[in-house]
């Protein structure tokens, strides 16, 4: 609580100096350019989200969208950016609690800091270096890998450095070292992430990421040593065609301290391969195939079962997240339309398949078909500073593939969240 508190208190104590002028003279200097280098800008904004969900048949998983099924629930963020010349710095205060008589039990989590970091910038007519240090909101790629998550509660947090170098907006470098932290009540669990990061956008229509991350739990015997690497390939040729595949490979030591363990080597990939156009409306549609390893054969001594780093998870999985991303295959499609920015609706459809052991299963070895998950989503913008969206999911569940018996009922979620932003 004291390192807590300190540190709190540490920030905003750069910050007030940070933002303070120096002593006024007795007469002031004309405007010139090096007093708009060095001025300083701020900028205020806020997110307040209100979500009333519904949900049942989903009381034995952790549904991403909250920890609990039914309730109202609110999130309030609060942020100024500022910038001065070569520095950049940002602080977002955070709230997420629930009311109602449908609310969780647990007490609403505090006030906490959501962001709070400063940057400084380097930069020449072609090259930029910039040094960013404090907690950060990360997000690459898709955000399969590591995202901001902000479909959860809280979201996802980092606390620590990010190096970035820029190279004529075409090659964009970053190297990490971070903690996770997802509020300020979560505790601290020494798990550290560290890679680098590079993307590449050689064309308008090319898009190339190449990542390397590694990921160690200094408080858990499982997942001491983790690396991921991968690249992510994005191509939109003619402005109609919407091409993406990423793959990834994660191998390394699950516990140090005990021989036995099995070493990790497994997989991921992901193919999407959809158009877009206009008739009347912005449309979009295609396929998408998703492929996440599983520990197929316990007795070989690798352990193959995929391991999620911080993804998005409702993006990967889908809005009811009944499964991980993890010994998990999928393959479905989706449908996008909107209008003038102030309305779109999206439908997404998946069919699930999970890989068993022939010694665990009585149905036999191989992908084993688990049912359907089918979501919806209507999103209104009657305002700029204003959205609506109403979100729906339904999973159809075809049997257990370790015991081949009906798995249970229909699971259903209903969501219907306000936000303003200012």
């Amino acid at each position: 609580m004291l390192a807590r508190t300190g540190a709190f208190l540490v920030t905003w104590t750069c910050l007030i100096a940070f933002l303070t002028p120096g002593p006024a003279s007795a007469i002031e200097p004309p405007a010139s350019d090096t007093d708009a280098a060095t001025a300083t800008r701020i900028r205020f904004d806020g997110d307040l989200r209100v979500r009333t969900l519904l949900a049942r048949g989903l009381d034995d998983v952790p549904l991403g969208v909250d920890l609990r099924r039914s309730g109202t629930y609110h999130r309030v963020r609060i942020g100024a950016a500022m910038q001065r010349g070569s520095l950049d710095a940002r602080v977002e205060l955070q709230s997420s609690g629930a009311f109602g008589a449908a609310g969780p039990q647990e007490a609403p989590l505090a006030v906490g800091l959501q962001q709070a970091w400063m940057r400084y910038r380097l930069s020449s007519s072609r090259f930029l270096f910039s040094v960013e240090a404090g907690r950060l909101s990360l997000h690459y790629g898709s955000g399969r890998q590591i995202g901001s998550y902000d479909m959860h509660p809280t979201g996802n947090a980092f606390d620590g450095l990010r190096l970035r170098g820029e190279l004529d907006n075409v090659l964009q470098v970053d190297l990490l070292a971070t903690r996770l932290r997802r509020d300020a009540n979560q505790p601290e669990l020494q798990r550290s992430l560290y890679g680098v990061h590079a993307s590449a956008t050689p064309t308008g229509s090319l898009k190339g990421d190449v990542y390397l991350l590694i990921l160690r739990d200094g408080a858990q015997a499982d997942e001491h040593d983790l690396q991921t690497m991968g690249i992510r390939v994005q191509w939109q040729p003619w402005g109609i065609v919407l091409a993406e595949m990423e793959a990834a490979l994660q191998f390394g030591r699950r516990n140090d301290s005990d021989p036995t363990e099995n070493d990790r080597l497994a997989h991921m990939l992901v193919l999407n391969l959809g158009a877009q156009g206009t008739l009347g409306l912005a449309f979009s549609g295609g396929l998408t195939l998703e492929l996440y390893s599983g520990d197929d054969d316990p007795t070989d001594g690798v352990e193959r079962a995929w391991r999620p780093l911080y993804p998005d998870l409702d993006r990967v999985v889908g809005l009811l997240q009944r499964f991980a991303p993890s010994n998990l295959r999928t393959l479905g499609g989706w449908l996008q339309a909107g209008g003038n920015e102030l309305w779109s609706i999206r439908l997404v459809g998946r069919l699930l398949s999970q890989r068993v052991a022939e010694a665990d299963t009585a149905v036999g070895d191989g992908w084993q078909a688990i049912g359907g998950e089918l979501d919806l989503a209507l999103q209104l913008r009657p305002h700029p500073f204003h959205r609506i969206s109403l979100l729906g999911g339904v999973l159809l569940p075809s049997s257990d593939p370790l015991t081949g018996a009906p798995t249970d009922p229909i699971g259903v979620a209903t969501l219907l969240e306000w936000r303003g932003q200012f």
